[in-house]
């Protein structure tokens, strides 16, 4: 198989892990009303339980990208694929939340390995001129789940339960694994990676990563520009839409897939956007202005009919993609042996933040009531307390995007001891 090609197969198989570890996140806004009902739970109680795969994935990232920088890509998301296929399955059948939420956290660790495998994977075998465009592709593939697990998976629970659903989604998991055993390869043949990182203790090699401030700034600008989806499209969106503004769960659930749809395409835009113009900070502070625009329209105009908010939820997504761009700038703030490790900066922040707002977002929710009042119907007014977290995040995003430095999509740092191999795809 020519490198082109073997390029496309590694990145296409990383990409649908990376679509079937999403999927397990994003099908709690369908799930959440059955959710509520089978576990007697409280909105807070809901927070934890789809929090739980957050908070696995931060805890778990620092290891994964050392283990990726050290050992055998394919054989760890070969191993961790599995383990989150058989985790969904058990999520499908217990009756038990303690056995839902360690089902839910051992998906989020499989979020771990396919996000930097994937990201890994492409910094090996594609060059830094495409390097944007496709980490961006790999996104929109995960965006793909994120449209799938909205109306498509929602008239799925209608039809056959919400239990059924979670088995059938699954069992797609064992046909994704076996592509990735065909297709998985650690890096482009006759490449000869560097291997500095063998010589490093882990001390050090974590050291030199959270040493570096521009992996920080990256990885907070990403977490809050990512907070509108993991608010609106990961788990509250449709029950806000719903109970707030009163449409109907199959109406409310195509609203919230035009954010995966405008991230489908707004991914793979604004990575191509930024590798032509060779600009990572420009990007980055134009798209965190338009996101908090488009939030702000979204929150404080109550009488936008359905079509609009179809716009404006799509418009979300899209802008908010501006946040992809993090990723080559910190691959290209960082030497190339390290990629892993300093791409699991960015993934921990983003998952603390979103382990820690979903579950604060139903807390303020819930403030008005008792603690251990069960309630599945909130009040309008009850959302519009809690949806405050969305603007003030935005202007700390622009605030951070302010101090990102610019890399004119070049790796100066490289190797300390050998040039990079990757494919010239």
């Amino acid at each position: 198989m020519n490198p082109s090609k073997r390029a496309i197969f590694v990145c296409l198989a990383g990409a649908l892990f990376f679509y079937y570890a999403f999927f397990q996140m994003a099908i709690f806004n369908s799930l959440s009303q059955d959710l509520l009902v089978s576990f007697h739970l409280q909105a807070a109680q809901l927070g934890n339980l789809s929090g739980a795969y957050f908070l696995a994935d931060a805890i778990v990232l620092i290891p994964t990208g050392l283990l990726l920088d050290r050992f055998s890509a394919k054989g760890l998301m070969l191993i961790v694929m599995g383990l989150c296929t058989i985790s969904t399955l058990f999520f499908a059948y217990t009756t038990s939340l303690s056995v839902a939420t360690t089902a839910h956290a051992i998906a989020g660790i499989g979020n771990a390995f396919a996000f930097l495998g994937s990201m890994t994977l492409a910094s090996r075998f594609l060059s830094h001129k495409r390097l944007a465009l496709g980490m961006g592709l790999i996104i929109t593939i995960g965006m793909i789940a994120g449209v799938v697990a909205q109306t498509p998976f929602t008239l799925l629970i209608q039809h056959v339960g919400w239990r059924h659903a979670v088995m059938i989604n699954g069992l797609s998991g064992v046909l994704i694994w076996v592509f990735m055993l065909l297709a998985l390869k650690d890096k482009p043949d006759n490449a000869i990676l560097p291997q500095s990182t063998q010589s490093l203790s882990l001390i050090k090699q974590i050291a030199k990563v959270t040493r570096n401030p521009q992996n920080w700034i990256c990885g907070a600008y990403t977490t809050l520009m990512y907070l509108p989806i993991v608010i609106l499209g990961e788990l509250w969106g449709v029950m806000y839409l719903t109970q707030a503004r009163g449409f109907t769960t199959t109406h409310a659930s195509n609203i919230t897939s035009m954010i995966f749809l405008g991230m489908m395409l707004g991914s793979p835009v604004l990575g191509w956007f930024s590798d032509k113009i060779t600009r990572r900070k420009s990007p980055m502070i134009l798209t965190a202005l338009l996101t908090l625009s488009t939030v702000a329209w979204i929150l404080y105009d109550p009488y936008l009919s359905m079509s609009s908010l179809m716009a404006l939820f799509f418009a979300l997504g899209f802008f908010a993609c501006g946040q992809v761009i993090s990723y080559p700038t910190m691959a290209e703030c960082n030497p190339v042996q390290l990629t892993g490790s300093a791409l699991s900066i960015v993934a921990i922040t983003l998952n603390l933040g979103s382990a820690i707002t979903q579950p604060l977002f139903g807390w303020i929710m819930h403030w008005n009531y008792p603690a251990s009042q069960h309630i599945t119907q909130y009040a309008p007014g009850d959302y519009n307390s809690a949806i405050i977290i969305l603007p003030v995040a935005l202007i700390l995003a622009i605030g951070l995007s302010l101090r990102v430095r610019e890399t004119f999509c070049r790796n100066d740092l490289m190797s300390e001891e050998t040039p990079s191999s990757a494919t010239q795809v």
